[in-house]
């Protein structure tokens, strides 16, 4: 799921999501290559290209609920984003 707020991909078929990228299973290449083409896809929509993002990985037991999570965060105003976004 993708929202203007923030970006949330998941296995909603798991029953354990990991909690760190060192969990992540050789079988998650599909997951890893598919959460990519969303971001490519976001970037591309939002026109994040010139003014910059940054894709962030959290993961690990600092969280109330330790699991594997990314964030796509641009400096970009909503003004210069696409007309959809505001």
């Amino acid at each position: 799921m993708a929202s203007q707020t923030g970006l949330q991909v998941s296995r909603a078929a798991d029953a354990e999501t990991p909690r760190t990228l060192a969990e992540l299973d050789p079988a998650d290449s599909a997951f890893l290559g598919d959460l990519m083409s969303v971001v490519q896809s976001l970037v591309k929509e939002y026109k994040l290209e010139q003014g910059g993002y940054r894709l962030v990985v959290n993961g690990g037991e600092y969280q109330d609920f330790p699991h594997l999570h990314f964030h796509l965060i641009s400096d970009v105003p909503r003004s210069a984003k696409s007309p959809d976004f505001a």
